[in-house]
């Protein structure tokens, strides 16, 4: 979809039941709304790596990343159906990071904020590692954790408090 990688305001990309692919970085201080619903994949390399975004809102099945999100304002991933697969780093800064929808883990994932809050609506599963770092403040799972496919290493660290369903 595009091969330039700063954005120049505030944008949003509709796939339309096809993929959305960025070739390159993708940077700019804006935010950015991607619809990749009807079997769509978001892929990217890295997003906000050198200009943050001030905010990311992605509708899929499937994100998948071969770098790192970082961002100024909220991140919110939102499953289409029911599940949304997460793979990657996603460096919050002191925004949150909202999993809307049960999540699948496809690689190695890692959320960090400096005080916004972690929190996951639905269950947690996958055969990969979940390191989460809220900078001060909760992380909050609405779901089973590893109930269908456990998780290899959950690493909770730096977080005001932990709230699960049992």
């Amino acid at each position: 979809v595009c091969s330039s990688d700063l954005l120049i305001g505030d944008m949003g990309f509709n796939s339309l039941g096809g993929d959305i692919t960025f070739l390159s970085d993708v940077n700019g201080a804006y935010a950015l709304v991607l619809n990749a619903c009807e079997g769509g994949t978001i892929t990217a390399q890295n997003i906000g790596n050198t200009t943050r975004l001030t905010t990311l809102i992605a509708r899929t099945d499937n994100l998948v990343q071969s770098g790192e999100t970082l961002t100024t304002g909220p991140v919110t991933v939102i499953g289409c159906g029911d599940t949304v697969s997460l793979c990657g780093v996603y460096d919050m800064g002191s925004s949150d990071f909202i999993a809307a929808g049960n999540v699948t883990l496809s690689c190695n994932t890692t959320i960090l904020t400096s005080g916004g809050e972690i929190q996951f609506t639905g269950t947690v599963d996958g055969a990969y590692d979940l390191t989460l770092s809220a900078g001060g403040s909760s992380i909050t799972f609405g779901g089973i954790i590893g109930g269908f496919s456990r998780i290899r290493d959950l690493v909770i660290e730096n977080t005001s408090s932990v709230t699960a369903v049992s």
